[in-house]
């Protein structure tokens, strides 16, 4: 455990330790995991009203919010010297879709393809040069009329295909378990190396992926097997939307530097640093421990 805190690797007990010599499957969240997690505006097209007032509408709802494509938001529209209105009530957040609230009288929401799909807006498309460069479109829709698409760019993580590769060279599968696009989900895995890859999914869609993943390596199909002996899956994530797949894993893990307070918390094993070799070093780590307790009892 020492070592592990050495190295950036904070583990919560013995127990952990154990798990992760025996993790064979790792599920990894996109942005912020796979990504860095720090967006920038590379699109904004207006499709009715005005581009002034579309970023206004824009500042005032994404000030109210901490995610990270809020304070992208926010900075695109300040940077073009939009002012935020200042009658806003019923402030809310829409699971899986995105944010709400009614400013001046309008029903003004910001969100992604689910937002304007459960809207009955079937123009949901994105221009075809955004799909293949890895960012995450959203659309903002006021009075259930849609009003401005944009897109938001994340970078992958620099050292991202070196962890994935040497993850596959210890013998562990990678999957991701994404709320983001399919195009953006596999623009990230192709430049990465990961295995499998699930998007668009809901926080509770996660949990069953990795319910999925448990079953998977216990060998049977059931709805409850033994934890016993079996290989075991881990979860890597970092936002709020993570915290219950990172519970139901058996080893779950955060990226500690950028995560939210929630994730940190419900993690078993939070790493320091913000670079996804570490996730190796505590698997190898794990084994080499487990390896020498087994040596020292024969």
């Amino acid at each position: 455990l020492a070592q592990g805190a050495r190295n950036g690797i904070l583990i919560r007990g013995g127990i952990h330790l154990e798990a992760l010599a025996k993790i064979r499957s790792i599920a990894m969240d996109k942005t912020g995991t796979l990504t860095e997690g720090s967006f920038r505006v590379t699109e904004f097209q207006v499709m009715s009203s005005t581009k002034k007032e579309a970023l206004r509408l824009l500042l005032t709802l994404e000030q109210q919010s901490s995610h990270p494509i809020a304070l992208a938001l926010c900075s695109f529209a300040k940077g073009a010297n939009a002012k935020p209105q200042k009658n806003v009530r019923d402030f809310r957040i829409i699971e899986g879709e995105g944010i709400s609230a009614t400013v001046n009288g309008k029903d003004v929401c910001v969100g992604n393809r689910r937002l304007p799909q459960r809207m009955g807006i079937l123009d949901d498309k994105v221009p075809d040069e955004w799909k293949h460069c890895g960012g995450t479109p959203g659309w903002l829709v006021v009075d259930k009329k849609l009003v401005a698409i944009f897109l938001a760019s994340d970078a992958v993580r620099p050292e991202a295909r070196e962890a994935v590769d040497d993850l596959h060279r210890i013998g562990v599968t990678t999957t991701m378990l994404t709320g983001d696009t399919v195009d953006s989900a596999n623009t990230v895995a192709d430049a990465v190396g990961i295995d499998k890859v699930h998007a668009q999914l809901l926080p509770r869609e996660k949990v069953s992926h990795i319910e999925k993943l448990i079953l998977l390596e216990a060998g049977v199909e059931a709805n409850v097997c033994g934890r016993g002996s079996r290989n075991k899956v881990a979860m890597i994530g970092d936002g709020v939307n993570d915290a219950p797949a990172l519970a139901i894993a058996d080893v779950g893990i955060a990226m500690g530097v950028q995560g939210t307070a929630v994730a940190i918390e419900t993690a078993d094993v939070s790493l320091m640093v913000n670079d996804l070799r570490r996730v190796v070093t505590a698997i190898v780590l794990g084994r080499d421990c487990r390896r020498i307790i087994v040596e020292n009892c024969v």
